[in-house]
Order: structure tokens, then sequence, then C-alpha cells
């Protein structure tokens, strides 16, 4: 992430980097006034914090169980403890996030997402031979855990600020503007940006809230650089927009016949040789042609230009071309009102989803702890994607084969094994099949009295329209877990009912359970299968809140997220249970849940449904006549 090798020479650097307290940063200038980051919205004394999020998500996540798809309950009470710890240090965070991959780093993207995958292989067999969880050396973020982390920070109050594509250059020119006392993040691209300091995500110390800043001044002192020459120094080392490979060619020159990768060889090099070149646009074309030939013309000024903040200029390039449109997609429809409809939504958080299809054509799916060994479940990719494309259709306003037919396809970069990710495929959108008038999001949005349109809405995005009037008698969350559960039961051929009751019956318990409750649960043995599942049921919640977009929101969002639904320790001792045969009353605590269970998992279920275990009843009506 950021510059090759930054980082490990900035460790080594004299001055380059020293152990700061968070909260010394910002008593030392607090009062200072509007000048020292204090803004309207923010108390006085209050110093603001620019937060690269997804650098953050891995030092966030606390708990010990991380294999088993989340403990979603913990990581919210770490998520609240990080929060309380910058209030009591006067700290204001301001959390961003990226939506999606710009063209310029789609390459080292689609590289990062197959090595991962070959890290979660690795993760499964190490399941598969141990039954347990393997060490943090290992560790891979829950399925979700990004995606969920912008919804779970706004619902503890935290201010939230989401970017279409890239977000590096906004966090630098937001923290620029607005005096932060940093940027926390694990990305060594904001050394180059010439910003505020960037404080380290990987040694924030949640304890006693300290960290290691680095210093951009001391950097360019060591290398004899001025802070203009950064942008082409991190583009000759390499970065996420000029491959390391790539540059072979230019490193010859500048070192000779080494051929190592050591930083402390290459970044003193290639910035001698950066000092003796002309100073000028000329110089950049010159090593283009000369390094990059089988790349568009532009490309080495493209990646340096991506340093620059809004009016600043450098004399490397030629500042009066403007390049602030080069990586901007057009939006797959023209109409205003849904346009700002999807903008006004996504500014409050609730139509992420929806707004990345609508503005950029495209959908992106990184690794899902999934086992590409087990030929039973499929990816969830493709498990979802008839869900998505009836999304597609309220999106795109396609009412009828006919008109999805004449609408644009989304292009979808899904990463699951056998993926090649070569090229994204690309998906058309599939009408839903409703009686009465058609329907788009824009009239589901706007439309007031109409919750039970929206509701079988809703049910349709998931195959079940006909279960309307059975459904609707639910409780909100019940019916969105009913809804998932079902649309899975006949999608996926390899589910067995004692998923399904393993499924419902963690569901069901975890309204009881806080944090502590949950972390405290015995261990039990790791099932590589129920880690797969794991990650099924995440993700089906991550569509059950799109297709609430889509439709007009018929349920209130929070109690769709994976905190209120999932937790993976539980399911685990859930899943173990029900595979040996365990009665309800084994799964569940009291009579109340039991009844619910029974109601629930009968409407799950009452289609005809595989089943891999010949023990196992058929209908919730045995399940409660041999317990």
């Amino acid at each position: 992430m950021g510059v090759l090798g930054l980082m490990t020479f900035m460790n080594n650097c004299p001055g380059g980097c020293e152990k700061v307290s968070l909260h010394e940063l910002a008593t030392c200038r607090r009062g200072a006034g509007v000048g020292a980051g204090v803004r309207p919205g923010v108390g006085a004394g209050v110093r603001r914090m620019a937060v690269d999020a997804p650098s953050m998500v891995r030092t966030w996540y606390t708990p010990e169980a991380w294999v088993q798809g989340g403990q979603w309950k913990e990581y919210m009470a770490s998520l609240s403890r990080f929060l309380k710890a910058l209030h009591n240090a006067h700290l204001h965070p301001v959390f961003f996030f990226d939506e999606g991959i710009t063209q310029m780093k789609l390459q080292k993207w689609v590289q990062r997402r197959l090595k991962n995958g070959q890290e979660i292989s690795e993760i499964f067999k190490y399941v598969r031979h141990t039954g347990q969880q393997p060490g943090r050396k290992m560790f891979t973020i829950p399925t979700c855990l990004c995606t969920f982390s912008k919804l779970a920070l706004r619902s503890l109050g935290a201010e939230v600020v989401i970017c279409l594509g890239e977000c590096d250059k906004e966090v630098a020119r937001y923290a620029k503007d607005m005096d932060c006392i940093g940027i926390l993040s694990a990305d060594s691209d904001f050394l180059i940006y010439d910003t505020v300091p960037l404080l380290s995500a990987h040694k924030l110390n949640m304890d006693d809230m300290s960290t290691v800043m680095y210093s951009r001044e001391a950097l360019c002192r060591q290398l004899g650089l001025a802070v203009s020459d950064l942008p082409v120094l991190a583009c000759l080392v390499g970065n996420d927009h000029v491959s390391f490979d790539e540059l072979q060619v230019f490193r010859t020159r500048c070192v000779g016949n080494y051929r190592g990768c050591r930083a402390d060889v290459i970044i003193p090099r290639v910035a001698q040789h950066v000092s003796h070149l002309p100073h000028e646009h000329d110089a950049l074309k010159s090593i283009e042609r000369s390094c990059f030939p089988m790349r568009s013309q532009g490309v080495l000024c493209d990646a340096v230009a991506e340093y620059l903040l809004p009016g600043q200029c450098t004399p490397w390039l030629d500042c009066t071309t403007d390049r602030s449109e080069a990586d901007v997609e057009s939006p797959l429809c023209d109409d205003a009102n849904l346009l700002q409809l999807v903008q006004e939504k996504t500014s409050a958080g609730q139509m992420n989803f929806v707004h990345h299809v609508l503005f950029t054509g495209k959908v992106e799916w990184s690794n899902a702890l999934e086992d590409p060994d087990e030929a039973s479940l499929p990816p969830t990719a493709l498990i979802y994607r008839l869900v998505r494309q009836h999304i597609y259709s309220l999106v795109l306003g396609a009412r009828s084969v006919e008109e999805a037919s004449m609408k644009p396809k989304v292009k979808e970069w899904m990463v699951y094994h056998g993926n090649s990710l070569n090229e994204p495929h690309l998906i058309s959108a599939v009408p839903l099949t409703l009686p009465g008038v058609p329907l788009d999001m824009y009239g589901l949005w706007q439309s007031e009295d109409m919750s039970d349109r929206k509701m079988q809405a809703f049910l349709a995005c998931f195959d079940l329209a006909d279960m309307f009037q059975i459904f609707k008698s639910l409780q909100p969350a019940h019916l969105a877990l009913c809804c998932l559960l079902r649309y899975c039961v006949t999608k996926v051929p390899g589910l067995c009912l004692a998923d399904i009751q393993a499924l419902l019956a963690q569901a069901l318990c975890l309204s009881s359970m806080d944090a502590k409750d949950l972390a405290d649960l015995p261990g039990s043995p790791v099932a590589p299968r129920a880690v797969h599942l794991g990650s099924m049921f995440v993700r089906g919640l991550y569509m059950l809140l799109a297709v609430n977009a889509a439709c007009g929101e018929p349920f209130e969002q929070e109690g769709l997220m994976p905190w209120m639904l999932f937790d993976g320790k539980l399911f685990q001792l859930k899943y173990h249970q029900a595979h040996n045969s365990s009665s309800p009353t084994a799964l569940l605590k009291t009579k109340e849940q039991l009844q619910i269970f029974g109601n629930l998992f009968e409407m799950c279920t009452s289609a005809p449904l595989r089943d891999n275990d010949v023990n196992s009843p058929s209908t919730m009506t045995e399940v409660l006549v041999t317990s």
C-alpha cells in the first residue's frame, strides 16, 4: 500500500519518525482558533484528525476470534472504546472510506485480491488440518468488515465521509484545509502529498493512544529533495499507479546491476537521479518513452498528478493541462431527480451500493472467507448475483425484459475462486416479477403511502414475492432473517436443514447476549464449512441492506446490521450442536425462543429442501415431535 519500501526507509531515517501522544498533539494547540482545525460543528478546544479508515480496521478488530465470520458485537465495543478515547483526548476524528477502485489502481487491486485468495486457501488448509483458528499472523479481516465499519461508525455518532473512487487525495486535501493534527493511516502515500503529518495506524497503541508520527521534512532532508519532488520519487520507486516490475529499466540506470528491492538502496539512488534531472515536464516525458513503451502516453505524468491537491502545481508537470476528470465515470442514467435522491441518501449512509452502481456502472467485491475446496457451497458472489440483477432493474428503471435489454450492463469485478479477474463480467438487469404497476427505485422512495409495495418489491428482489402474505405478519428483523435464509435454501443446493437451524438459532440467541457474553463463550472446533456459511450469511446481510435501499427502505437499516443478527463464534457453537442432531431445545435458551424458532424455521424451509443428513427431520413439525 503506497510507495514500495518507504515506511521501512522512514523507520531508519534520521529524524524520520517519533513516538507521539495523540492527546498531547491535540492539546498543544488547543484554543488556537479556526486556523488550528477548529471549525463549526466541533467544540472549542477540540482538534480534528483525518482517519484513513480502511487502514484502521485491522487495528480496530481486537476480538481473538476472526475466522468464524466476525465477532460483530465485540467489534462494535472496540469501536466505541476507540471513539471514547479520542473524545477524551479532545480529538474529533473524521473517517474517510473509498467506494470502488479507480482505473489507475485497478491492476494493483487485482494483484492484491489474487494474492489474498491464495492466503485464504492457506487459512482453510490450516483449519481443516487442525480444527482451530489460525494465529494472528494469518489474520484476514472478516467478510464485509470494511463495508460494515462505515455503518458501525455512523451508528456510534462518528463523522464519516465516503468518496467515490480513491479517497487518498480527498483525505490529504481535507486534512490540509482543516489543519488537522495529522492523518491516521498505514498508507505511505500520505508522506508524498504536501499535507499534514502522517500518523501510523499500524503502530497505534489503543491503550494509551500513542503512535508514531512521520516527518516529511526529514525525508526530504535525508534525500536532498524538495517536497515538490516527492511525487516523482514515489512514481519512480514504485507505487499503486506504477508497478515495481515496470520500472526495472529505469532502476538499472540508478542502481546498476542490483536486483534486490531493499529500500535503503533503491530509494536514495532514485532520489539522487531525480535531483539531477531537469525539473520540467519534458524530463518525465523522456522517462515515459524509455520505460513504458507499452503503456499509454502520459501514464507517468498522470501518476505524478495524482499527488497534487487542488490549487497545487509542480515544475514537473504542465499545470495548464486539466487532469481532474481523467478517471471520472458517467452516471448510468441522466435523471437529475434520481441522481439527487441517491446523493442525498448516500450522504445519510443509506445507499452506498446503489450510489456506486449508478454513478460508476461498476461493482467490486473483495475477498471473502470462502473455502475453494467446499464443493457443496458456491461462491457468495454467484449466490447473490440474481439479487444484484434485480437491484439493477430498480436503479435503472428496467420495468420489463425489453427495457432491460436496452439498459447499460453493470461491470462486476467479483473476487472468488476460479475467477481470473482478467476482465469484468457484464451483468444485465433482471426485472422484478410483480403484479400491478411496474416499479422503479425513484417511485418507491417518493411515494409515502406504499409500504406494501415496498415490501413486495423487497421480497421480489429475493424471488419471494409469493411469500408476501405469509411474511408480512412478522416483525421486521425476523422477516429479513427469513427472507435471507429462504433465498439461500432455494438457491444453494448444498445447504442442509442443520445449516438453517444453526443460522436461525444463533440469530435468535444473539439478541439476549452482549459483547462480554459472546467473548466468554466456550471455544469449539472450527468447522471450515461453517466458516464458509458465515461468509455467505454476512454477505447476505449486505444484500439485505442494498435491497432495502433500492426499495424505498421498508425496514429500519439498523435492524439489518450483522451485530444484530450474526456472531461467528456463536454460530460455530450452534453449527456443531445442530449437526450433532441436537434437538431445538439444546439450540435455544427459552420456550419463547423455541416457539419463534419453530415458526421461522417452517417459513424458511416449507419448500422442498436438500438434506445431506438422513437423520435430519425434513420439516419443523417432525423436529418438534422428535424433541
